[in-house]
């Protein structure tokens, strides 16, 4: 599930731009809405919140307003409640007529987002249908908005949190119908607006930080290696180019100076390393451990890995990548001449076209079903 809207840590939501714009559309909403008013919001990950009242002239004599609550227009694909649930929640049935200024204000919103989203170069895209419910007394909007203003702190425990928690996937707008004399409080939900799943698997390849072995030139080969103090300086900088960044998975090559890499960066999005040896460095069989330059001219050992067999690798972990992430993006730590031969499989280019990766680096791969 993407988090197109932003990521939370320690309590607090950082914004993508997607979901800053999202957040400045609803706090100014009445500059392009003057019969909406926007009572309480909130905008999380993959979906936002909002109570929203809609001011609609109903006769001479009372004023008849909507007020809905945009609660949990999510970016995952809802599921329907179970029965406790649906007990607990006060569900109702599904209802297709709701208010056409409600409809016209979400359908404006939605509109807003994408076209920013499209400027931007973001691939971004709603879900086109809803799902609506009547809530009856104020206990269930007061319910509801302590739901709203706790959702942050609550995050972890989200249907939309990834993974999420066994329960129900399935949100909504809410709509509060008061007549002017006396006050008659209904709320209606609206749920499930959407963007829809890409068919494209995103790989973010990544070379290790700077090692001891490699500012004293030896051939590390499948040995753990080391970060140096400028390779952690060069994770933690990468971490922080990524950190607005949607990211589904994490993979390392299984050898210490890779998944130490990936921790740093993997960090602000609160996401668990997948480590497999197809992401291991080349085996460089009795080279490995030699002071680099003193190879220069000295015959290949037999034990060193062949190029045949290494791109053998690349391509069982290109497999891999797409059987176990497919439609999602996925960052991976690897190694200089690893990373290389994965390159060279996926552009059907010869090793030495494919330019040598510093360290740190970090290249994109768009793999198509």
């Amino acid at each position: 599930m993407k988090y197109h809207f932003g990521k939370i840590v320690d309590g607090k939501m950082y914004f993508t731009p997607i979901g800053e714009f999202l957040y400045k559309e609803l706090e100014n909403v009445e500059i392009h809405h003057p019969h909406v008013e926007i009572l309480i919001y909130t905008v999380m990950p993959n979906h936002f919140h909002a109570i929203v009242r809609i001011n609609t002239p109903c006769n001479t004599d009372a004023i008849h307003d909507n007020t809905d609550a945009i609660h949990r227009v999510p970016t995952g694909k809802p599921r329907a409640l179970t029965g406790e649930e649906r007990m607990q929640n006060k569900v109702g049935e599904r209802h297709e007529t709701s208010n056409p200024l409600l409809s016209t204000f979400i359908g404006q919103l939605k509109s807003s987002i994408t076209r920013y989203a499209h400027q931007k170069g973001i691939a971004f895209k709603w879900q086109s249908r809803y799902h609506d419910h009547v809530i009856r007394n104020t206990c269930d909007g007061n319910n509801i908005s302590r739901y709203i203003e706790n959702n942050v702190a609550n995050w972890t425990k989200d249907c939309f949190y990834n993974p999420p928690p066994p329960c129900n996937r399935t949100r909504y707008i809410a709509s509060l119908h008061a007549n002017h004399k006396p006050l008659i409080i209904r709320m209606r939900y609206i749920a499930s607006l959407q963007p829809l799943k890409s068919k494209t698997m995103i790989l973010l390849l990544v070379r290790h930080g700077e090692t001891i072995d490699n500012v004293q030139q030896i051939m590390q080969g499948q040995t753990q290696g080391c970060l140096t103090e400028k390779g952690v300086q060069q994770a933690e900088a990468l971490a922080r180019q990524l950190a607005e960044e949607h990211i589904d998975a994490f993979v390392s090559s299984d050898l210490k100076r890779s998944f130490d890499t990936c921790r740093i960066i993997a960090k602000p999005h609160l996401k668990e390393i997948f480590t497999t040896a197809l992401l291991r460095e080349r085996d460089w069989g009795d080279f490995t451990g030699e002071y680099i330059p003193d190879l220069k001219g000295r015959t290949w050992p037999d034990n060193v890995e062949k190029i045949q067999a290494l791109k053998q690798r690349a391509k069982d972990f290109l497999r891999l990548m797409a059987e176990k992430y497919p439609h999602q993006t996925v960052l991976a730590v690897g190694h200089g001449i690893i990373n290389k031969a994965i390159q060279a499989v996926y552009h059907n280019k010869p090793m030495h076209e494919i330019p040598r990766m510093m360290n740190a680096e970090i290249r994109k791969l768009k793999i198509e079903d």
